[in-house]
């Protein structure tokens, strides 16, 4: 129905498509990367502040839209440092292929940008909080806001290969604190990660093995000058 009511909008007010009309290439013609013929289950807007409370209205009148909206990106700057306009990224999955003419149809009504088509919905997700962007402002996901049942945290789990990566790069980090601190008492262990790596306690389990008989053969080697092992040079 929504879908319905932005398609008959879009038709009767959508200057982007007379103007392709006018150049004579109808719905074809393309301006800049915009193509009106393309269709997506999943688009994105740009909000900024003086549309916000009417795109939350807009929201709370179409509980049926799965959405999610990234928490306000206050801090991000521009390459030249100087600080961006304030504003949050929308996601909207719609239930089925909706053509750039009713995104744009919905800008208009809201006042927002023009639309674009989300490819990669979990890379998008992720990026509300730039998380595979750590030289970018970082964001609570708690700030995260969605409805229609629109389940974002599920784009934002790691992948089985992301995981084995982190418990690889705990570990190797782990042990080269233990080290350093020349811990050899698996309780203090436990407590070093408690303390340092508490968002990464969940891989001490799977590890306890290599990690035990890590600080046994240590106990067992001669003492030598750190600056000599192997691994130092």
């Amino acid at each position: 129905v929504l879908v319905a009511k932005y398609a008959k909008i879009s038709k009767e007010k959508d200057p982007t498509a007379e103007r392709a009309d006018a150049l004579g290439g109808g719905s074809n013609v393309r301006f800049g990367s915009t193509n009106i013929q393309k269709k997506s289950r999943t688009w994105t807007w740009v909000v900024y502040e003086d549309e916000k409370d009417q795109v939350d209205n807009w929201l709370g009148e179409n509980p049926d839209i799965a959405w999610a909206m990234s928490p306000k990106h206050e801090n991000d700057v521009n390459p030249d440092g100087e600080k961006k306009k304030p504003h949050w990224h929308l996601l909207v999955s719609f239930s089925g292929p909706t053509t750039w003419n009713v995104a744009q149809a919905i800008s208009q009504e809201l006042g927002l940008p023009i639309p674009q088509i989300c490819r990669n919905t979990r890379g998008m997700v992720r990026y509300f909080l730039h998380l595979d962007n750590p030289e970018k402002a970082q964001y609570d996901r708690t700030l995260i806001t969605s409805g229609g049942g629109f389940d974002y945290e599920s784009f934002l789990a790691l992948s089985q290969s992301e995981k084995e990566l982190e418990e690889r790069t705990f570990i190797r980090s782990l042990l080269a604190r233990v080290q350093e601190l020349n811990i050899t008492s698996f309780a203090d262990v436990v407590d070093l990660v408690m303390c340092e790596y508490e968002e990464h306690y969940k891989y001490l389990r799977s590890s306890s093995y290599l990690i035990k008989q890590y600080l046994w053969d240590k106990s067992q080697r001669p003492q030598v000058d750190p600056k000599r092992e192997p691994w130092a040079e």
